[in-house]
């Protein structure tokens, strides 16, 4: 019997240690730097259910409006978190962190998150999305920021991660 419960302490014990390095980074909303503001708020995503992560990024004082289709969008500063809990996206955009920067971000969420080694992979349109081979099965978009994100960095200096959860 001892040997049973080491055996599954030793199994769960990554999974309890990613969880809570994930919550630590998403504890991460009231900084001000951008590049960990676009990390806090995907985190949340990651981390909780959408209407939790929407909760926990109002309460750090990021300001909020939510559309008659569900969409809420949360900003504060040049970071933008646009989530929709019924079409299960959270997409976050920021206005100066570079697509070079956010795919780190998205590899690093990632590692954290499923543990293993991210890759980034190109999509049918030509965008980035980033995963782990620890779970192929999630991965996080990444494209420019804006209204109609482009797949390419544009050199003006925004992105946008955009995670799904199904």
């Amino acid at each position: 019997m001892r040997r049973l419960l080491l055996a599954l302490a030793v199994i769960a014990g990554p999974v309890v240690a990613q969880d809570s390095a994930l919550e630590t980074v998403a504890d991460g909303l009231a900084v001000s730097d951008p590049e960990m503001l676009m990390r806090a708020a995907l985190a949340n995503c990651i981390a909780y259910d959408f209407d939790t992560a929407i909760a926990r990024i109002a309460a750090a004082g990021w300001t909020q409006d939510t559309d008659d289709g569900g969409l809420t969008t949360l900003w504060l500063d040049d970071t933008y978190a646009m989530i929709n809990p019924d079409e299960g996206f959270c997409s976050v955009q920021s206005s100066v962190v570079p697509m070079e920067r956010a795919t780190y971000v998205a590899g690093d969420l990632m590692t954290t998150t499923y543990g293993g080694t991210a890759f980034t992979e190109t999509d049918d349109n030509g965008c980035g999305v980033v995963s782990t081979d620890a779970n192929v099965e999630d991965y996080i978009a990444i494209s420019g920021d804006g209204n109609d994100p482009v797949c390419e960095d544009t050199g003006e200096g925004g992105s946008a991660l955009t995670y799904y959860s199904y």
